[in-house]
């Protein structure tokens, strides 16, 4: 891998030199992973990398391209409160009792309607299930992001950029902008034996979680077709959840000056992709030729 990273990363900056700048309108978003950005008006130079969160394959993936690049600064899918409770949590039992603990905050100023509320109060019990679920799976959900804060710090002089909502933001949009949403989500996740063994109420989840048991390669279409799902089903969710992270994460990307590498969940890279054309028109996207559009697990 990191020997095809190597070779690839040398065509790419061959290639840099005589490719065109197109407006975001006219291009059509990239299907590889990673993408190398040029920006002309900074002079940076971004490898945006897609993760998996529940992945094994994505943490050797970032491994592989930090120490290949060698970046002045690495940005991560966090922000820093968020990256010390994982750190703090790593090889305890519930790893992920941070972002729940958030959610119940939030959750206890809401004026909910009785049967909402009766449903939220069942929720620390189904994300219970869940974090069972990936544990028998053997995966620790961001691993990859973990990793990519330790390679970062391996390196003399790079920097770790969290550049993510701070995760009661992202915990106050969800609820707000999600409540037309959220009575479906809950019913399905109330659902009798909805969560028994690896089973989950929620298609695209369960298409990812197969996808790593059969070690199925997970590519930038195949997540696309997940998101499409999640926003067909839950629009309002999937704007909170993603597309003004997505936003979000693109404004921040612009400061970045250098060598960058930047890491986030798969489903995040269509549209950093498409704010940061917006943001920026005279970028130069690059595929890693001859890289793979996927990780496994």
């Amino acid at each position: 891998m990191r020997q095809l990273l190597w070779r690839a990363l040398g065509g790419v900056r061959a290639a840099s030199s005589t490719a065109s700048s197109i407006g975001a309108q006219n291009i059509q978003l990239s299907d590889t992973n990673p993408v190398v950005v040029r920006s002309l008006r900074t002079g940076a130079e971004l490898y945006l990398i897609g993760t998996i969160h529940l992945g094994k394959g994505s943490t050797r993936a970032v491994s592989d391209l930090i120490r290949v690049v060698q970046p002045n600064e690495v940005y991560v899918e966090l922000d820093r409160n968020r990256a010390n409770i994982m750190r703090e949590r790593v090889g305890k039992e519930k790893p992920q009792e941070g972002f729940l603990a958030s959610i119940l905050k939030e959750i206890g100023k809401m004026d909910l309607p009785f049967g909402q509320a009766d449903h939220m109060n069942k929720l620390p019990g189904v994300i219970e299930k869940a974090t069972e679920i990936f544990s028998k799976l053997n995966v620790l959900p961001g691993s990859e992001l973990l990793e990519a804060i330790k390679e970062a710090e391996r390196i003399q002089g790079c920097d770790v950029v969290y550049f993510d909502k701070e995760q009661d933001d992202i915990v106050r949009a969800l609820l707000k902008a999600g409540l037309k949403d959220l009575d479906k989500i809950l019913i399905n996740m109330l659902t009798p034996h909805a969560w028994s063994d690896r089973e989950t109420p929620f298609p695209e989840i369960k298409r990812v979680l197969e996808g790593i048991e059969g070690e199925r390669e997970l590519d930038r279409p195949f997540v696309r077709t997940i998101v499409q799902s999640m926003r067909d089903s839950y629009p309002n969710v999937t704007r909170a959840l993603l597309d003004e992270r997505d936003e979000f994460m693109a404004k921040q990307l612009q400061g970045a000056r250098g060598r960058v590498v930047a890491v986030v969940g798969m489903a995040h890279m269509d549209g950093i992709e498409r704010a940061w054309r917006e943001l920026d028109s005279h970028s130069t996207f690059l595929p890693i030729a001859g890289a793979s559009k996927s990780l496994g697990p």
